[in-house]
């Protein structure tokens, strides 16, 4: 019952009151819950983190996920396949959210062991974490490894006939992730492309005049100026301030509402104050053969 009026709030975008709705609830017994309090107390953890992630507050997210991992990984954990790998995506993704990319790929290792372990390779929640690899990769200036990343999985989504939400969504983020690529290292005809691939998708799914569309369009715009296309540019601006006015800032597509937009949202010829890059240590040879050995088991 406390999960329900939780959702109706946020449904209503009454999120604060939500949030204390869900805090509101402990079991009895916090430190020997019963079954379905366990159940309980999964949905609860769960939907808080989500409803910190979508305002942004990862760092208030990321500890119940945490718990989640832990039930997930000990088997006390009741909730279906796809609702726990889901779950482990959405940890896997906080943790690039907060510049852990070594975390991230921990988690990724951990979320394959638990995968194949349970036989749910079927679920398709697989795309998912190969983007994550990839943004991982990005992240840790492996350029030509995560472009390799992205080449693999768009001929995938080329490939669907008649693509759900979640195809279109990781369509085109394959297509913004190569245009990070392009971008960060100032390659602005090649980022011009993957952007306008990005937006044309973006544009087809019926997502124009939304806040990921302003993004895509001001991402554009930074990469048209850079190139000298001025006039252009300018003309790009313009659609992308009516798109983000047109809706709040999300943060449900790693990267792209937080540190990405935090990036490119400066005036044209500048960047903004973000941490898009982090600067890579110094890796030992076994972390970087279990940096391929991810990389084979979730690309074959």
């Amino acid at each position: 019952l406390i999960i329900s009026y939780a959702g109706n709030f946020i449904m209503e975008n009454q999120l604060a009151r939500a949030k204390k709705e869900l805090e509101s609830w402990q079991p009895k017994d916090p430190k020997h819950p019963s079954l379905m309090e366990s159940s309980v107390l999964s949905d609860r953890n769960v939907s808080l983190g989500r409803l910190l992630k979508n305002q942004g507050c990862f760092s208030e997210a990321l500890p119940y996920f945490e718990r989640i991992f832990q039930d997930i990984r000990s088997g006390n954990c009741s909730g279906n396949p796809i609702w726990q790998m889901n779950a482990l995506a959405n940890l896997t993704d906080l943790y690039l959210e907060v510049s852990r990319p070594d975390d991230a790929e921990g988690m990724l290792r951990e979320t394959m062991k638990i995968m194949y372990a349970r036989g749910w390779q079927r679920y398709s929640i697989t795309r998912r974490l190969r983007l994550s690899l990839a943004e991982s990769f990005t992240m840790r200036v492996m350029w030509t490894t995560a472009e390799e990343c992205f080449l693999r999985l768009i001929p995938m989504f080329d490939g669907i006939e008649e693509p759900d939400t979640n195809q279109k969504t990781e369509h085109f983020r394959a297509w913004a992730g190569l245009a990070k690529i392009s971008h960060l290292q100032g390659h602005w005809d090649q980022a011009i492309r993957h952007w306008k691939m990005a937006i044309h998708i973006v544009e087809k799914s019926g997502w124009a005049n939304k806040f990921n569309h302003g993004v895509l369009l001001h991402s554009l715009a930074h990469a048209q100026f850079q190139a000298g296309r001025i006039t252009e540019s300018q003309v790009t601006l313009e659609m992308a301030m009516q798109s983000l006015a047109a809706e709040e800032r999300k943060y449900w597509i790693v990267g792209l509402g937080s540190y990405w937009f935090d990036y490119i949202q400066a005036p044209l010829g500048q960047i903004g104050q973000s941490k898009v890059i982090v600067e890579p240590d110094a890796y030992s040879e076994n972390e970087e053969q279990s940096r391929v050995k991810l990389f084979t088991d979730l690309f074959g």
